[in-house]
């Protein structure tokens, strides 16, 4: 008796220090909260207690949440762990990772339920998504490299671009779609935007036909969790390039008649010049 009471003091003890929430139902009842469920729910002990398990879980999670719980009490096998979305006493939506185990408790059959908080983790993950969207359909071309040149990630826009599948190109080396970026010139490259953070430079993309087309690329060094990637965006510039070439041939051409007028202009002056002089 001795050791079930220090078993049952040692388990409370713990529960009610613990900064997951713990609860025990029985049929939908339940018949026990730790002080993490009223800190993160916003309801009391009294309020809780009064509540049926489910109440508290979100609308479109309520039926799983319920059929898994009331299953476990009868001993059959549902999954564990899970998550579920909750919603607070001042209406706030958090989720919840969901792990319980089948007791007794009182003498009949009884679930206990650990709810870990992960809303942190969740708004992470949501937030890494919708980055990795971002990226994946950026109307330019990102490469992600690492230290020997290996292609590690292409975005779609470099897929169409240069019209290698995704799989294709994470076989290549960057080498293999810059012909001027041998591994000598990527690694000064690589130190230099390790020094610097970033950097831009101009280059030529080649296609898998074998056809070119330049490119302006902004190179960012990246250290994440001690492992470092070179991340590039590459913008196509033909047209600019297009345009930058006929202005300087509408500007040679320019030059061109001005010479040409302003040799005209000094003949007409030397003829004038000497008609004066005979008058």
């Amino acid at each position: 008796m001795r050791s079930l009471r220090e078993s049952e003091e040692n388990f409370r003890a713990l529960a009610q220090t613990t900064s997951a929430i713990i609860f025990f139902y029985q049929g939908e009842s339940l018949v026990y909260v730790n002080r993490a469920a009223e800190r993160v729910t916003g309801y009391s002990k009294d309020e809780l207690l009064k509540m049926k398990f489910w109440e508290m879980i979100r609308p479109d999670y309520q039926k799983r949440v319920r059929e898994y719980c009331l299953a476990r009490q009868r001993g059959e096998q549902v999954p564990s762990p899970y998550e579920a979305g909750i919603i607070t006493k001042g209406g706030e939506m958090r989720w919840v990772e969901i792990t319980a185990e089948r007791i007794m408790y009182m003498g009949k059959p009884a679930g206990m339920a650990t709810f870990f908080d992960i809303t942190d983790r969740k708004h992470a993950e949501e937030k890494m998504r919708l980055i990795q969207f971002a990226i994946d359909n950026f109307m330019d071309s990102s490469i992600w490299l690492n230290l020997e040149g290996q292609i590690i990630y292409a975005n779609k826009a470099t897929c169409q671009s240069l019209g290698y599948s995704a799989d294709e190109l994470l076989s290549m080396r960057i080498w293999d779609i810059y012909p001027d970026c041998p591994y000598e010139r990527f690694l000064e490259r690589w130190n230099k935007a390790k020094r610097s953070g970033a950097f831009n430079f101009q280059s030529m993309h080649v296609r898998k036909d074998g056809s070119a087309f330049p490119v302006e690329v902004s190179a960012n060094y990246l250290k994440f969790e001690n492992k470092e990637y070179l991340i590039t965006f590459a913008r196509d510039i033909t047209i600019r390039k297009q345009y930058e070439e006929a202005l300087s041939d509408a500007n040679a051409q320019t030059e061109f008649y001005l010479d040409l007028m302003g040799h005209d202009i000094n003949n007409l002056n030397q003829v004038a010049l000497g008609y004066l002089e005979l008058g």
